[in-house]
C-alpha cells in the first residue's frame, strides 16, 4: 500500500509540472487529442500501471486516456468548469474530480459517466483510495477535510478550521 501511494504521489508530482511547463504552448503532444493553447492544467492521476490516466483543466474539462496518454477524451464536457483536482483508483476504473467552487464528481467506469457527489464547496484537493471506495477532499475556505467511506454517497467533516474569507 505504501509503495502504491508513493508511486501515485511521484507520478502526480512529476506529471503536473510536465503538463504546465510549456506555459502558453500546448502542454501535451499534439497526437494526444488534447490540443490548443493556454490550457491551465491543474491535476493529473493514473492507474497503478499507468495505462489509464485522468487530467483536470481549470476552466475546461476533465480528460481521460485508456492508452497511457497517447489519446485523450474530454469528459464532463457539457460546460467548462474550474477543475482543480482529480484522483484515480489503482486499477483506473474509479475516478473522482473536484471543481474549485462546486461539486465533487465520481465515476465508476473509467470516466465514461459521472455522478455529482457531495455538496457545493470550495475544494482544493481530492484523493481516492486504491480500491476507490475511500475519498478525502479539502475545502480551502473552511479549512475542513471531508471523508467518505462509500464512494462519496455520504461525507463526514473531519476537523474545525479557521475559515478564510
Amino acid at each position: 500500500m505504501r509503495t502504491t501511494k508513493s508511486v501515485a504521489c511521484l507520478l502526480t508530482v512529476a506529471l503536473v509540472p510536465m503538463l504546465t511547463a510549456c506555459g502558453n504552448a500546448d502542454p501535451l503532444p499534439a497526437q494526444t487529442g488534447v490540443t490548443g493553447h493556454s490550457r491551465d492544467w491543474r491535476s493529473t492521476a493514473s492507474s497503478e500501471d499507468g495505462s489509464k490516466r485522468v487530467a483536470a483543466e481549470f476552466g475546461g474539462h476533465v480528460y481521460t486516456s485508456s492508452d497511457g496518454g497517447r489519446h485523450w477524451t474530454a469528459r464532463l464536457a457539457d460546460q467548462q468548469r474550474e477543475w482543480v483536482s482529480v484522483s484515480s483508483s489503482a486499477d483506473g476504473s474509479r475516478l473522482v474530480a473536484a471543481e474549485r467552487q462546486g461539486d465533487i464528481y465520481a465515476s465508476n467506469d473509467g470516466g465514461v459517466t459521472w455522478t455529482a457527489r457531495g455538496s457545493n464547496g470550495f475544494w482544493r484537493a481530492v484523493s481516492l483510495s486504491a480500491d476507490g471506495t475511500q475519498l478525502t477532499v479539502v475545502d480551502w475556505r473552511s479549512g475542513k477535510s471531508h471523508t467518505s467511506a462509500n464512494g462519496g454517497v455520504s461525507w463526514t467533516a473531519n476537523r474545525d478550521g479557521g475559515g478564510r474569507s
